[in-house]
């Protein structure tokens, strides 16, 4: 599997387009996110088949309906239940991000549903490749980390960084459940899976476990 990495958008999110052959898988999807991968799309001649949503902060989720409007086939969201309280309903945090950041506008929350609803520890196929989901909450509620055995990968969203971990302090937070939440279901994985966060450089399940100063 081939991955491109994007950082784009207002506080730089990470965008992965996940490639094998002609097909392609994207994670989170930032505002300028149809911009971004449009070329890939376009002059390689891939097919988007799903987008996989770590968790419903604008930053992750903005450019999703984009998206969706701009392909002529319908694309699938893969995300966790709680998430669709942020997807369906972006009015409801709007008001604290859009203080927190003046530059948005209700354009950057526009809604849209999930197709796919992944539980905790659910398996799932893309790409010729078995995949996870993993439930870590405690940056947002409804955060998943996927990871893929094949490839030995795991892209963490905002739960775990290069030397750091998420914030905790916006609404649904909570810093013990996101720090019990990587220890019981990241740090557990292989060593040399290669950790693709939501901001940030890449980093290695390894290097955190020894490195990492929360752990």
């Amino acid at each position: 599997m081939e991955i491109l990495t994007f950082p784009t958008g207002l506080i730089q999110t990470n965008i992965y387009l996940c490639i094998s052959g002609k097909d392609c898988v994207l994670v989170d999807a930032p505002k300028d996110a149809w911009e971004t991968i449009e070329e890939p799309l376009r002059s390689r001649g891939l097919t988007l088949r799903a987008i996989l949503v770590t968790h419903g902060h604008w930053d992750h989720i903005g450019g999703i309906v984009k998206i969706k409007r701009s392909l002529p086939y319908p694309v699938p969201v893969y995300a966790h239940a709680e998430t669709c309280e942020w997807t369906e309903h972006p009015e409801r945090m709007s008001p604290f991000f859009r203080m927190a950041f003046p530059q948005l506008t209700e354009k950057d929350f526009l809604p849209f549903a999930v197709d796919r609803i992944l539980a905790d520890g659910e398996n799932f196929r893309l790409l010729d490749c078995d995949w996870r989901a993993l439930y870590v909450p405690g940056h947002c509620p409804g955060s998943l980390a996927f990871y893929c055995g094949n490839a030995a990968l795991v892209f963490t969203g905002d739960a775990l960084f290069c030397g750091s971990v998420g914030r905790s302090d916006f609404p649904g937070g909570d810093y013990k459940l996101l720090c019990r939440s990587i220890r019981e279901k990241l740090m557990p994985l292989p060593s040399g899976t290669r950790v693709l966060p939501g901001h940030g450089p890449d980093s290695t399940i390894g290097d955190e476990s020894a490195n990492n100063p929360y752990f």
